[in-house]
């Protein structure tokens, strides 16, 4: 989660010379307390966004989300599995929003 929050500065500060984002400071906040959702460092969530949105990146509930999608998906590719390639369209196809 910290990477994920020093890429996101980096990315809105525009470190390198090229600001990519342009976020006000509220969904910056946001943003972050997504990231950090279930932490000790979590921001308070907002109470006008929908909880689920907290699950999406860091789901404390079950343990899938999205970052655990990515790591699938990297460690088929680099193990060489072609055959046993992470197919992320399939799992949102069957996915259901609870809560």
């Amino acid at each position: 989660e910290e990477m994920g929050i020093s890429m996101l500065d980096a990315l809105v500060d525009g470190a390198g010379g090229t600001e990519v984002l342009d976020v006000d400071e509220c969904e910056l906040r946001f943003i972050k307390s997504l990231i950090l959702a279930g932490s000790k460092d979590a921001p308070k969530a907002p109470t006008d966004r929908p909880m689920f949105l907290y699950d999406i990146i860091a789901n404390k509930r079950n343990g899938i989300d999205v970052d655990k999608w990515d790591y699938l998906a990297r460690d088929a590719l680099y193990c060489g599995q072609e055959r046993a390639r992470f197919e992320i369209t399939k799992l949102l196809e069957i996915t259901k929003v609870i809560g």
